[in-house]
């Protein structure tokens, strides 16, 4: 499930990109990405090992009976990267002008500002889909993510061209166009919500009659838990992040010297 909708994705962005460059040229492309790029980072640093370590646990939960933890493990990162969202968003907005000043790319701050909403929706569905993905449910994981692309199409798109015959400066075509981002991720991160929510509502404990079995387990503190997350979690963030950070450093790099 997950392969197939990795491949609609991969094909939606490629129909993306060919619009997008012939709309946005050198100069919009350049805002487009440094913006980008930079989220990406941030993005892959926050939540990379978050779907990972949190799926892993709440299975182990689920099989040993341990439905009551592995509710308690999600609420937990939710709640933790959540916060760590919104602070990344706020530090995203705040301090746009001075990040791409640092760049040397003084007007891609727009692009910048108008993607930072999407790093918080991002944590938010990163949380739920590990929560899915644990369950051994991969449906919605599979359908938030081709809502996340067809509405960065379709609304970045749309938005551009209507940028464009308002007669905007390309910096501002631009980051109409990134708002698709921020868009899609955010009615992905709705789905998943409503979804989570409808699932709680009908929900049949996995393996209850297990988990009441053993309703007298041994209790375990948020702080446990969140140290074994943690362990498993911040290799994964690390080792993925270092691909997108080269990719940053690679843009910053090459602006600053053009």
């Amino acid at each position: 499930i997950l392969t197939v909708a990795n491949v609609i994705v991969k094909l939606i962005g490629l129909l993306y990109t060919i619009p997008l460059t012939n709309m946005l040229g050198d100069e919009g492309m350049g805002y487009f990405n440094t913006a980008y790029q930079i989220y990406t980072w941030l993005y892959m640093l926050s939540t990379a090992g978050l779907p990972v370590a949190l799926s892993l646990m709440i299975s182990e939960f689920n099989a040993s009976g341990r439905s009551r933890d592995s509710r308690r493990i999600f609420r937990l990162t939710l709640i933790i990267f959540s916060a760590i969202g919104l602070l990344g968003t706020a530090a995203m907005a705040v301090f746009s002008k001075n990040i791409a000043r640092f760049i040397s790319a003084d007007l891609s701050y727009l692009c910048i500002t108008v993607i930072s909403p999407a790093l918080f929706c991002v944590c938010v569905s990163s949380a739920v889909r590990g929560y899915f993905q644990g369950h051994r449910n991969m449906l919605p994981t599979a359908v938030s993510e081709i809502i996340e692309a067809v509405c960065k199409m379709g609304v970045g798109i749309t938005l551009g061209l209507y940028a464009i015959t308002k007669g905007y400066p390309l910096y501002q075509v631009a980051a109409y166009a990134i708002l698709g981002v921020s868009v899609g991720v955010a009615l992905g991160a709705i789905f998943l919500a409503i979804t989570a929510a409808l699932s709680a509502k009908n929900r049949q404990p996995y393996l209850a009659e297990l988990s009441e079995l053993r309703s007298e387990q041994e209790y375990v503190s948020n702080r446990k838990l969140l140290k074994g997350f943690l362990k498993i979690a911040i290799p994964v963030m690390l080792s993925s992040s270092l691909l997108s950070m080269s990719s940053m450093l690679d843009t910053m790099i090459i602006i600053r010297r053009l």
